[in-house]
């Protein structure tokens, strides 16, 4: 895979993280609380997708580097 063809997963990775994350405020706050209040609060949905989104936009600003690395130490 090269450099190009990751950054557009990684981007296609972080649209989705957005996505999710619309959706999710899209709910009535009382259904966000009940989400928020269904899981473990180091787990739930909201934190999840944040933290999903923030390592993807992180993923994509150092796509290179990342790539670099993976093909120094695996076979991609």
């Amino acid at each position: 895979m090269t450099p190009k063809e990751f950054r557009r997963k990684l981007e296609k990775i972080q649209r989705r993280f957005e996505e999710i994350e619309e959706t999710l405020n899209e709910l009535p706050e009382g259904l966000r609380e009940e989400i928020r209040e269904f899981h473990n609060p180091d787990a739930t949905l909201q934190y999840c997708t944040r933290w999903g989104l923030q390592a993807s936009t992180e993923l994509v600003e150092a796509y290179e580097e990342v790539h670099e690395k993976a093909s120094e130490n695996y076979d991609i």
